[in-house]
């Protein structure tokens, strides 16, 4: 009997992922905007707001024109929000999105 509620739950949870994170109802859930990014020691930074547009472009292309601007190229963007691994409908983004292979820093100066 335990093993059936067990197995019950466990597929009620799977439902729950898989719509939450392959349907537009995840676009309605909290979501981890805005984005800030900072290189530098906060010499640079930028947010990603909301939109729908291309705004991490954006945000690397301001970075590597700030790059070029101060002439150091050895410089590396760091994001300044963590992942917050409870929103399953953000593991989708988490798993594809290129914002989610930057380095974390957790304050300013550690960028």
């Amino acid at each position: 009997m335990m093993k059936k509620a067990y197995m019950f739950l466990f597929m009620i949870f799977v439902i729950f992922l898989i719509i939450s994170t392959f349907t537009p109802i995840r676009y309605f859930l909290p979501s981890t905007f805005p984005h800030r990014y900072c290189a530098d020691s906060c010499g640079y930074w930028t947010y990603e707001k909301a939109t729908f547009k291309d705004r991490y472009a954006d945000v690397r292309n301001g970075f590597e024109a700030y790059k070029t601007g101060v002439n150091k190229p050895h410089l590396v963007l760091h994001r300044r929000f963590a992942m917050k691994w409870w929103q399953i409908w953000n593991w989708f983004d988490y798993a594809t999105h290129p914002r989610w292979r930057l380095p974390y820093a957790e304050r300013d100066e550690d960028t």
